[in-house]
């Protein structure tokens, strides 16, 4: 689905992605730096924008690209699978290779996205385990961890957490503090 609108940061903006993202948004993926986590795919611009197309047209799917003040893209976010029944959805797809700054908006952001926009009371969060500094995050912003299944592809668990919209706001004012001091 597409958001109409770009919620604008302290050190970055944030929109949905767009066909002419396909570029940028292929190479973030294709990064050995930064996919090790992500699920595998094809080296193709072709093949990306008709991932881009699927996601804007895919009900309760949204994907956003952050870019810094000067316009350069520095991270992707997905919030994916929303409910508006039971008020739930996923995160995935979060890529950062801006600075470490950028990465918590670009995270808050998704975040605030589905707590405040969508209106969801809980976030549904995948991880595999070995992706370490994702699950530190995770629980810097209050998720509780509810299932670990092992993952023959990865060779790894893959630990399922919630984030609840209580625990989030808890936390949230402290880490934005950081933003503000260093942004």
């Amino acid at each position: 689905m597409v958001y109409d609108h770009v919620i604008y940061g302290r050190t970055v903006d944030f929109r949905s992605v767009e066909e002419r993202d396909a570029k940028a948004t292929l190479e973030m993926r294709m990064n050995p730096n930064l996919n090790q986590h992500l699920h595998k795919i094809e080296n193709s611009i072709e093949n990306q924008i008709a991932f881009i197309r699927k996601q804007r047209s895919t009900p309760g799917d949204y994907l956003f690209l952050a870019e810094d003040k000067a316009g350069n893209p520095v991270g992707m976010r997905g919030i994916l699978n929303f409910d508006a029944e039971k008020k739930t959805c996923e995160t995935g797809r979060l890529i950062g290779q801006g600075n470490a700054v950028q990465n918590t908006e670009i995270t808050i952001f998704g975040y605030d996205f589905a707590f405040q926009v969508l209106g969801v009371e809980s976030i549904l969060l995948t991880v595999l385990e070995k992706n370490t500094n994702v699950l530190s995050g995770h629980r810097r912003y209050g998720a509780v961890e509810t299932k670990r299944e092992y993952m023959n592809q990865f060779q790894e668990y893959l630990i399922t957490e919630v984030l609840t919209r209580n625990s989030y706001y808890e936390r949230r004012p402290a880490i934005y503090r950081l933003i503000e001091r260093l942004g």
